[in-house]
């Protein structure tokens, strides 16, 4: 059964280049099997880079319909995974009356926050007291224990 899984995983990352691929199709052979996990290694050929993209990581089926492909793991999880912050205010301008409502958007690896051990610290709190159902609607709810890990090392330091 294992290695049928893992044909199945070849046969899904090689079928793009297929014109005759049926998500559909596939997606019905793979109901028919409870579960299972491969690694895979996943190269594209971009023309504006000068070398392969390379992603790595592990796919994981489950009966009925669901197959989800991962790319974050302990190790890279501090380059891979962001924290994403909006500032956002609201002004009334003086002369015209008018409203203006700027929003600023922050962006920073994990990695680059757990740098600076009072980051890291704080953010651990809040990954440690983040419910998930937040969690799950902001995405993160999968990577929240890697992502505690990593704040962790700002205890150490």
């Amino acid at each position: 059964m294992r290695r049928f899984f893992c044909c199945l995983l070849l046969a899904l990352l090689a079928m793009p280049a297929l014109a005759a691929f049926d998500v559909g199709e596939l997606m019905g052979e793979l109901a028919r099997h409870r579960g299972g996990r491969a690694k895979f290694v996943e190269k594209k050929t971009i023309s504006l880079l000068d070398k392969p993209l390379v992603s790595t990581g592990e796919m994981s089926y489950s009966a009925p319909g669901r197959l989800e492909k991962r790319t974050l793991t302990p190790e890279n999880v501090g380059e891979k995974q962001f924290l994403r912050v909006e500032l956002q205010t609201f002004f009334r301008l003086p002369r015209s009356n008018g409203l203006l409502f700027p929003i600023r958007c922050y962006l920073c690896a994990l990695q680059d926050i757990t740098a600076v051990p009072k980051w890291g610290r704080r953010l651990h709190r809040v990954l440690r007291d983040l419910p998930d159902d937040l969690a799950t609607y902001k995405g993160f709810l999968v990577n929240k224990p890697m992502s505690k890990i990593l704040s962790l090392k700002s205890f150490r330091e």
